[in-house]
C-alpha cells in the first residue's frame, strides 16, 4: 500500500486546468484537428454500441411457417374424385362413416398419393431454420467465411495503427504538441510490441468468449431448440443460457478492465521506461502490488467520472443539435423563400442547397465528433497525474510544480 494516499481532488483539478490550457490557451483549429485525428486512431475518443436481440415468440414462428390443416390437404387430393351418387350404392358398401371403397376393398384415399410438392406455406424437411435449403446454407456459409478472411487483414492493420498511435497520443498530451511523424518513429518498437500484446490478449479473450458461445449453442441444440414446434419459456431460457450469459458478462467486464489498465497505465509505463509489452506488464504489476488501494480507488473514480462525462456529453450533443437545427432552418428556409418561392427557381435552389449542404453537414459532423476531445484530453492528463502522485519513480506530470501550466502556455 502507498504510505501517503493520493489527493484525488488535486489530481482532478490539475487535469481540468491542463485540459483547458492545452485546448484553449491559445485556441488553434489546426491543433484541434490534429489532436482529434490522433485521439481517434488511438481509440481515446471512446466508442459505444449495443446489441439488440429481439426475443423469439412461438406465435411469430407460426406466422412465419404456417402449416396447413390436414383436412385442407385431403380436400386438395379429392378434388378430382366424384362423390358416389345415391343410386350407385350397392350392397358392397355399407352406410357408415368409413371411407369410400371399391369392390376389392381398397380405399380410394390410399390410392391418392401425397403431393410431391408441399402446399404453399409449409416447411419441407430439406429447409433449414430460416427456410433455406442445404445449397443456400452452404452459399451463405462460404460468403461469411470469405467476409471474415477479407476483413481480418483490415482489422489487423487498424489494430497495429492504434497501438502505434497510443504512444503518439501520450506524447501529444505530455508535451502539448500535436506532432505525428517524430513520435511515430520514436516509439516504433514499443508500439509494435504493444500490437503483439493486443493480439495475445485478443486471442485469449475471444477464445474463451467463443467457447462459452459454443457451449450455449450445443446445449440448445441438444435440447431441441432448433427443431420444429419448439416452444420457449422464461425458465427454459435461463436454464439453457443463464450460466453462459453470466460467464460472458463477467468476462466482458474483465476485458474492459484489462483494456482500461493498458490505456491508462501500461502505455505510459512502456513509453516512460522504453519497455516492451512483457517488461511493461512486469513493471505495472510491481507498482500495483505496492499501491493496490490507490489503483482501485482510481478505477472507481474513473467509473464515476465516466458516468458524469457521459451525461455532460449527451447534453452537449443535444444542445449542438438544437443549434444546428435552428441554423439549418434559418439558412435553408431563407434560401428557399428567396430562390424557390419569390424567384420561382426551384432547380437553382436545389443546386445551392447541395453546394451549401455538403460543407454544412460535414462541419456539423466534425463538431459532434470534436465534443469528445476535451474528455479524452482530461482522462489522459488524469492518469498521468495519478501515476506521478504514487511516488513510484514516474514523475511524468508532477503535482508539486507548475510545469503543466508552463507546457500548456
Amino acid at each position: 500500500m502507498s504510505q501517503n494516499g493520493c489527493d484525488f481532488n488535486q489530481i482532478i483539478s490539475k487535469s481540468f486546468e491542463r485540459t483547458i490550457g492545452i485546448l484553449f490557451k491559445p485556441f488553434s483549429l489546426k491543433k484541434w484537428l490534429f489532436l482529434l485525428f490522433i485521439a481517434w486512431l488511438a481509440g481515446a475518443l471512446g466508442s459505444g454500441g449495443g446489441c439488440n436481440m429481439s426475443g423469439f415468440k412461438p406465435e411469430e414462428k407460426a406466422e412465419a411457417y404456417p402449416v396447413k390443416e390436414p383436412q385442407k390437404i385431403f380436400q386438395k387430393d379429392l378434388e378430382g374424385i366424384t362423390p358416389p351418387q345415391a343410386d350407385s350404392i350397392s350392397g358392397d358398401h355399407d352406410n357408415t362413416n368409413n371411407p369410400v371403397t371399391d369392390k376389392e376393398g381398397t380405399s380410394s384415399l390410399s390410392e391418392s398419393p401425397m403431393p410431391a410438392e408441399t402446399v404453399e406455406g409449409t416447411v419441407t424437411k430439406s429447409e433449414g431454420a430460416f427456410g433455406l435449403d442445404r445449397r443456400s446454407r452452404w452459399i451463405f456459409g462460404v460468403l461469411g467465411v470469405l467476409a471474415v478472411l477479407l476483413s481480418l487483414p483490415i482489422m489487423l492493420l487498424f489494430a497495429w495503427i492504434s497501438a502505434r498511435f497510443r504512444f503518439i497520443w501520450y506524447e501529444a498530451i505530455l508535451h502539448n504538441d500535436a506532432a505525428i511523424i517524430a513520435p511515430f518513429e520514436k516509439y516504433k518498437h514499443e508500439g509494435n510490441s504493444l500490437f503483439f500484446g493486443f493480439l495475445l490478449c485478443g486471442v485469449i479473450w475471444w477464445g474463451l468468449f467463443l467457447s462459452v458461445g459454443l457451449w450455449a449453442y450445443f446445449s440448445a441444440r441438444l435440447s431441441g431448440v432448433f427443431g420444429s414446434g419448439f416452444v420457449w419459456s422464461v425458465g427454459l431460457f435461463f436454464k439453457l443460457f443463464g450460466v453462459p450469459l453470466l460467464i460472458a458478462f463477467f468476462w466482458m467486464l474483465a476485458g474492459l478492465l484489462v483494456w482500461f489498465l493498458i490505456d491508462h497505465f501500461l502505455v505510459p509505463i512502456m513509453a516512460f521506461d522504453r519497455l516492451r509489452f512483457r517488461g511493461g506488464i512486469a513493471r505495472f504489476l510491481k507498482i500495483y502490488k505496492d499501491h493496490q488501494k490507490d489503483f482501485w480507488l482510481f478505477v472507481l473514480l474513473s467509473m464515476g467520472l465516466g458516468i458524469l462525462s457521459g451525461l455532460l456529453g449527451f447534453l452537449l450533443v443535444m444542445f449542438i443539435m438544437l443549434m444546428v437545427g435552428l441554423s439549418g432552418v434559418i439558412l435553408f428556409g431563407v434560401l428557399y423563400l428567396l430562390v424557390a418561392v419569390l424567384l420561382k427557381l426551384k432547380v437553382v435552389f436545389i443546386i445551392l442547397a447541395v453546394i451549401l449542404g455538403i460543407p454544412f453537414f460535414a462541419t456539423v459532423l466534425l463538431v459532434l465528433i470534436g465534443t469528445a476531445l476535451p474528455f479524452a484530453v482530461f482522462y489522459r492528463n488524469l492518469s498521468l497525474y495519478f501515476i506521478s502522485s504514487l511516488n513510484c519513480g514516474y514523475d511524468i506530470l508532477p503535482l508539486e510544480d507548475d510545469r503543466a501550466s508552463e507546457q500548456a502556455a
